[in-house]
């Protein structure tokens, strides 16, 4: 499943109360990966969130873990 919004990825998440697992591209259209992040962290505590994203820099990765994420995956990996 893709969304290339936090609206479109929130509604698929409450479509498929089986998923464990999303991840969350930083430069997220409408919006950044951050708040993805927390908004969805507060809908649906539950879910697994990781973010993805091309800067690999460590501050981003502790603002990711700040924000509620399991894990951070650079897009070089």
């Amino acid at each position: 499943l893709t969304a290339s919004s936090l609206e479109q990825g929130a509604e698929l998440v409450a479509q498929h109360a089986d998923l464990t697992l999303v991840l969350i591209d930083y430069r997220l259209g409408g919006t950044d990966g951050l708040e993805a992040l927390a908004q969805l962290g507060r809908q649906c505590p539950w879910l697994g969130r990781v973010l993805i994203s091309g800067q690999e820099d460590p501050s981003l990765q502790m603002l990711a873990r700040r924000a509620g994420a399991v894990g951070f995956l650079g897009k070089s990996l």
